[in-house]
């Protein structure tokens, strides 16, 4: 007897076919939910002749500020309307009777598979009904969700922020150093994958190493003195050093 799947019997129009949006309705379908339409934005709003008002479920899965203007372009629909921001309010679909929110914390890219059912997708719904129909889609497509408001989602996506943009663009500056002495970013590429392996199994602060920890002055003045001329790695240097500094002597 063949099984059933997770969510199967379940109807899920997206809007928005760009990572977020292609990832989502790519987990959604092998979950075994429908996915009768993918509606594409245009310069003009509304991206669809026809769209179809009779699914249960409605993604948003469009960038922050354009939100706003889906929502005005939208028909009244019966089914629940969610977007998929971390930082965007849950009032932001208030005209709709049914309205919540299904945020995957992860940094999405067509061009990257993922596996969906290892990062966290956070919920909030306008009624516990709501939030229970998308907890239970969440739970089709993931091990990890948990029902959030919106101020709480809010201080997610700026920890990520933290964890992943300035992560990536500490990256960006050690590639620009490296590439202006011509030594290659691989040097680097295991020692990024073994600092992101060991936070998986200690905390962040107990993961910490490097001259800051070690209040290592000597290697500190050596490093901003290769970084003059270099202004704005150098502020960088500065800022975080100080700030891991301060951390330490906190724990003592």
């Amino acid at each position: 007897m063949k099984k059933r799947k997770p969510l199967e019997g379940i109807t899920v129009v997206f809007i928005g076919a760009g990572n977020a949006g292609t990832h989502l309705a790519d987990a959604f379908r092998k979950a075994g939910a429908s996915i009768p339409q993918i509606v594409r934005r245009t310069e003009k709003g509304l991206f669809t002749n026809k769209f179809n008002a009779e699914a249960d479920i409605y993604i948003i899965a469009v960038p922050d500020d354009a939100i706003a203007d889906v929502v005005k372009s939208m028909p009244e629909v019966e089914g629940i309307v969610a977007h998929t921001s971390g930082s965007v309010s849950l009032d932001a679909l208030k005209r709709f009777k049914k309205h919540g929110v299904f945020y995957p914390i992860q940094s999405l890219s067509k061009k990257r598979t993922l596996t969906i059912n290892a990062f966290p997708i956070c919920i909030e719904g306008n009624t516990d009904e709501v939030a229970e129909e998308l907890m239970e889609c969440a739970g089709g497509i993931s091990k990890h969700a948990y029902i959030l408001n919106s101020e709480e989602r809010m201080n997610v996506h700026l920890a990520a922020v933290f964890a992943n943009n300035f992560s990536n663009h500490m990256f960006v500056v050690a590639d620009e150093i490296l590439a202006k002495n011509n030594l290659p970013f691989d040097l680097l590429k295991p020692l990024i994958l073994e600092t992101a392996f060991k936070v998986t199994e200690m905390t962040p602060a107990q993961a910490q190493t490097g001259p800051a920890m070690r209040n290592d002055k000597k290697t500190i003045a050596k490093h901003k003195k290769l970084l003059t001329g270099n202004k704005k790695a150098a502020a960088i240097y500065t800022t975080v050093t100080d700030g891991i500094s301060s951390a330490v002597k906190k724990k003592k």
